[in-house]
């Protein structure tokens, strides 16, 4: 069965012996091997350079698209940062209106007490005046 194989591809590099001109018969096999071979190494190669200019091309998009991100993160920090300035801004003119009030309200509340004390005071001054009166009538009357 191997003969008749070799019969049956004998033929065949038979027809390719005369333009390869060679000794023996599996030469010309060999070479249209090695030209498949090339060829196939060939297609390899073109498709590894094809992958790798993706690649070029793929982290080239990379490093853009990270910039854009930097870029972006950096315009998006400072608009929250001069919100939140804007915000603090507000929160301390609230507080400074809150604590003025309240200054207003402890310097009426104290001037209030001030003229309690007063009348306090006075009322004591009053009563111990009336009595020293009453003590007086009674001196007189005795």
């Amino acid at each position: 069965s191997n003969q008749g194989r070799k019969r049956k591809e004998a033929p065949q590099s038979k027809v390719e012996a005369p333009a390869m001109n060679t000794k023996n018969d599996t030469e010309p096999i060999s070479d249209t091997v090695n030209k498949k071979q090339k060829l196939e190494d060939s297609d390899i190669h073109k498709g590894l350079r094809l992958a790798q200019a993706e690649i070029e091309k793929l982290k080239a998009q990379n490093k853009k698209l990270s910039r854009q991100i930097e870029t972006t993160e950096t315009a998006v920090r400072a608009e929250v940062a001069e919100e939140m300035l804007a915000e603090m801004g507000a929160i301390r003119e609230r507080y400074e209106d809150t604590i003025s009030e309240l200054k207003s309200k402890v310097a009426i509340s104290k001037a209030v007490s001030e003229k309690k004390e007063k009348l306090d005071r006075a009322e004591r001054k009053i009563s111990e005046l009336l009595e020293k009166i009453e003590e007086c009538e009674d001196e007189m009357v005795r």
